[in-house]
């Protein structure tokens, strides 16, 4: 009968038998990083960026040739990366013969009232859930003011900006009313919109660089690198040389390939669980949205440039709905940041919490306002412009 080995032999036994599954789990996670940059040799980047945008089922970068032939709602813009285009219709959006969603119109060689311009993304536009005649700038018009609408879908603030520069010589506005939300750092940094957020249309946008406080703007040769997409093999590497979240794409990457190997699939899993349960997940869609220093100073030189043409500008900061009644660290920077450059500004948040009904009716989702919504900053923004036109006159 064979005897029993004692505890502390089988305890060493057990100790060893882990060491050797432990040093073969390194082995093997040793040979499946060496093999992974071989493997990454074998697919390429357009086939990975395709499988990057079909991450999202209602993502297709099909649009795109439509979008370069001028069959969307929007159109390429040699600078900004896109703008509305004139006379297109969507759904409830409908744009005038200068790409703006106006509900009168103007007469650009003949300006007895006062002219208004508004920027910024589909908030400031409206969205569809509302009419022309539902817009922050169509409850803004009198009969002494008349208003135009370049806001345009997924908008920055550099966008913002360099559209302030485009419509100045045309339309010499009186004054500029341009919207941020509680992140207008969000995309300063990007270049191709999907790495920012995968559910938008593949486009690309301009970005500022920040050289010692001054502003150098580089912009893409979008048409070139729009071509053929997403086979286009001059894309990726442009993008890997200037696009500030092109990261995003490398993880995407690293972890398909991973994907190709069993153990590193195993382990890439398990860490995604563990990231997932305890919030470190790496892909957190807030990532990059400060960029205090150059939200600062575009800031700074939208103010500029409207005192530089004698125009007064006003800033509508847009909070979501689930921003009104919890606490936001992203707004409060924001409005502070606003505030530290003396610009006149809507606070929508402080304005919505006084709101004597349900928030709910402000809103068509977290983002988009109602027309009831929109009617009440436009009301704040008219009131604003009594105040400054009684301030010219007294001075």
């Amino acid at each position: 009968m064979q005897q029993e080995k004692p505890f502390w032999m089988q305890i060493a036994s057990s100790l060893k038998s882990f060491r050797r599954f432990f040093i073969v789990c390194l082995l093997l996670i040793a040979f499946e990083l060496s093999l992974s940059p071989v493997l990454a040799y074998f697919v390429s980047d357009a086939r990975l960026l395709r499988d990057y945008l079909e991450q999202n089922f209602f993502q297709t970068y099909k649009q795109t040739a439509q979008f370069l032939s001028g069959e969307l709602h929007i159109e390429p813009d040699e600078i900004r990366g896109w703008r509305n285009r004139p006379e297109a219709i969507k759904g409830n959006i409908r744009f005038d013969e200068y790409g703006s969603r106006s509900r009168h119109g103007v007469n650009p060689h003949s300006q007895e009232k006062t002219r208004m311009i508004f920027l910024g993304d589909s908030r400031m536009l409206g969205g569809d859930g509302v009419t022309n005649e539902q817009t922050i700038n169509a409850f803004v018009e009198t009969g002494g003011i008349e208003t135009l609408n370049f806001s345009s879908p997924d908008y920055s603030l550099d966008q913002s900006f360099l559209t302030m520069q485009a419509a100045q010589e045309s339309f010499q506005p009186d004054v500029y009313v341009i919207g941020i939300g509680s992140q207008p750092g969000r995309l300063l940094r990007c270049l191709f919109l999907p790495f920012f957020d995968i559910s938008i249309l593949p486009r690309m946008k301009p970005r500022f660089l920040d050289h010692h406080s001054k502003l150098d703007l580089l912009v893409p040769p979008y048409r070139r690198l729009l071509q053929h997409f997403p086979d286009n093999p001059d894309l990726i590497p442009y993008l890997k040389e200037h696009d500030g979240l092109f990261h995003r794409f490398q993880r995407f990457k690293k972890e398909k390939v991973w994907r190709m190997t069993p153990f590193l699939a195993f382990m890439t899993k398990c860490w995604k669980a563990v990231s997932d349960r305890y919030g470190r997940n790496v892909a957190n869609p807030i990532e990059g949205g400060n960029n205090k220093e150059l939200t600062s100073a575009l800031l700074d030189a939208t103010r500029q440039f409207a005192q530089s043409r004698k125009a007064r500008l006003i800033y509508i900061v847009f909070a979501k709905q689930s921003e009104i009644h919890g606490n936001s660290t992203w707004y409060d920077e924001t409005i502070a940041q606003v505030r530290r450059h003396n610009i006149l500004f809507v606070d929508t948040r402080l304005l919505f919490r006084q709101y004597p009904g349900l928030v709910d009716e402000l809103y068509l989702d977290d983002l988009h306002f109602s027309p009831r919504g929109n009617q009440i900053i436009a009301m704040v923004i008219s009131h604003m412009m009594e105040r400054l036109e009684q301030n010219r006159l007294d001075s």
